[in-house]
């Protein structure tokens, strides 16, 4: 059986400038719990890291304002 023949592979993004509110709203609507994000580079979309809700939880947690922080703020970045 071939993997794509029982999943889908549909990436979810968001920008480095994109508010914690906004990349928390975007997953739960998506029903995932990471985002790739992606910056806009002569035409083309870059990886350049990922979010998942356990670092905006951290985030969070630690005092952080989803209102007023970034996903460039608690994204992992060097994505092999």
């Amino acid at each position: 059986m071939k993997l794509g023949n029982v999943c889908e592979c549909h990436v979810v993004t968001t920008r480095p400038t994109a508010l914690l509110a906004e990349a928390v709203l975007t997953m739960r609507r998506m029903q995932v719990g990471a985002l790739v994000v992606v910056e806009q580079r002569d035409r083309a979309a870059w990886a350049v890291g990922i979010v998942t809700d356990r670092d905006i939880a951290a985030a969070l947690t630690s005092g952080g304002d989803a209102g007023s922080q970034r996903v460039a703020d608690v994204m992992s970045r060097n994505l092999v």
